[in-house]
């Protein structure tokens, strides 16, 4: 299951993020939702990566013109997403494709959503939320 939204920047450029959906083999634990995000001048180009698996002709080391803008709404799609559509044991997983964009989500995501970075056997190092039911939440959500 894909979860996908798309948004329109101030400069005209298309952003989408999308969270696909993975079941965890562990005993007692839920899903696992790979996070891809990106920026491309048409939408369509960003619907073609989506559906060669995020390996598509998109230029992974370009983030757009809007990159600051485009990598605050992702943020609050994260946050949308966390809210409404996951459950306890329930695992984000985010990676950057390189090592500039891994700082970046690192800083925003481990800071303001706790976020904690993993060495995970199947996705190698990223970063990764539990969901925890909010009476045991560590970590607010602001």
């Amino acid at each position: 299951m894909r979860w996908i939204e798309y948004t329109k920047l101030s400069n005209g450029q298309s952003a989408v993020i999308c969270f696909d959906k993975n079941y965890r083999h562990e005993i007692g634990s839920g899903y696992d939702y790979a996070v891809a995000f990106a920026i491309a001048n048409k939408k369509k180009v960003l619907r073609q990566w989506l559906n060669s698996d995020g390996y598509g002709d998109l230029d992974m080391t370009t983030t757009g013109k809007c990159g600051v803008e485009g990598l605050l709404w992702a943020f609050k799609m994260v946050r949308e997403f966390i809210g409404t559509h996951m459950y306890e044991n329930d695992r984000i997983i985010v990676y950057g494709s390189d090592a500039r964009r891994q700082k970046v989500y690192r800083h925003f995501l481990t800071t303001r959503l706790g976020f904690e970075e993993i060495l995970d056997p199947y996705w190698g190092r990223c970063l990764s939320l539990i969901h925890i039911s909010e009476p045991t939440r560590r970590t607010p959500i602001s």
